[in-house]
Formats: structure tokens, sequence, C-alpha cells
């Protein structure tokens, strides 16, 4: 049998249930949950619901022939690592993800609703 091949053993599966554990611990949070949170101001700033302009953030994509939803963002080349950590570079390709029902939610907290229930039926779910 490869190394592939072999199941968990119970001592790697005890040490990352004390990891998860000491990440909650200290008040750090998930990737997630951070996920989660970006794509939920992006659809703040996008939808007009903040006082921000969007174009200051994000550009949106000149094509027409889409797939997915209509609100697509078009991706800017980073010629600095460090860039590609800011908000408005690591949301982009999340919220190009998303399906068509959940970027047109009407308000915050059924874009959290549609979110969450698209997110049980990939890899997301809980």
């Amino acid at each position: 049998m490869s190394w592939i091949q072999r199941p968990l053993r119970p001592a790697s599966v005890l040490s990352m249930m004390m990891m998860m554990m000491r990440v909650f611990s200290v008040g750090l949070t998930t990737l997630v949950v951070t996920r989660k949170r970006d794509l939920i101001e992006c659809y703040k700033i996008l939808s007009g619901k903040e006082n921000l302009d969007p174009y200051q953030f994000f550009q949106r994509s000149d094509t027409t022939h889409l797939r997915g939803h209509s609100c697509k963002l078009s991706v800017n080349r980073c010629r600095l690592l460090l860039r590609q950590n800011f908000f408005s570079q690591r949301v982009i390709s999340d919220w190009n993800k998303l399906p068509q029902d959940v970027v047109d939610a009407l308000s915050v907290n059924a874009f959290k609703n549609r979110l969450d229930t698209h997110w049980k039926n990939t890899r997301y779910g809980h």
C-alpha cells in the first residue's frame, strides 16, 4: 500500500482537532468565515448599501458573454505579491463564482441566506 492510500492515523486526526481548538481559543477565524465576510462586504459595496464608490475597489468585466451572473468583476494583474492579499483582489475570484440568484438578492440578509444555501450545496458545505 502506498503512502497515498493509507488511512489517516488517529494521532493525526487528534492533532488536527487540537489545532482547530487552538485556532478558536485564540480567536482566529477560519478561511470560510473570512471569505463569507469578504463576500458580504463586496455585496454591500456593489449594491450601493455602503457609502463607497465601487469603482475605487472593483472594475466590472467588459465582456457580455459571461457564464454565471451578470455582475462579474475583472481581475487586475498585480505587479507586487503584497497586493494579491488586498480585499479588492482576494474577493474577486470568489465573487465571480457565485450564481445569479445569490448576486440578485435584494437585501443583505437575503444575500447571506442565499450564500449559505449555495455553500451547503457546494464544497463549503458543513
